[in-house]
């Protein structure tokens, strides 16, 4: 639908085997009203610069963090906040993933 849903108590994480990690900073930066994007040809896309984007395939994408979802460590466009998070902006893949909602 080319459409930001709003979401403020949205967050980004990662589980891994038997732990729990690499979690983006509490809450968003801009109130969540670009928390998570829809587009049809995307996978799941989160923030309003494409934090973390997942492509079509479900298997590849970038992240990007800062723009919504803060930083751990860092700030926007820096390889220390994108590093902290998936371990690079874009070298890596995903084997399984989950979404949750409270809805």
């Amino acid at each position: 639908s080319n459409t930001y849903k709003t979401d403020a108590s949205a967050t980004l994480f990662q589980i891994g085997l038997h732990m729990w990690s690499a979690r983006s900073g509490t809450g968003s930066q801009n109130a969540g009203n670009q928390a998570i994007y829809a587009y049809n040809s995307y996978g799941p896309t989160f923030g309003g610069a494409h934090d973390f984007y997942v492509s079509s395939n479900m298997r590849t994408g970038y992240s990007n963090l800062g723009h919504t979802y803060k930083c751990r460590i860092g700030n926007y466009g820096q390889n220390t906040c994108r590093d902290d998070f998936m371990g690079s902006y874009s070298s890596w893949s995903i084997s399984e993933s989950e979404m949750w909602s409270t809805d």
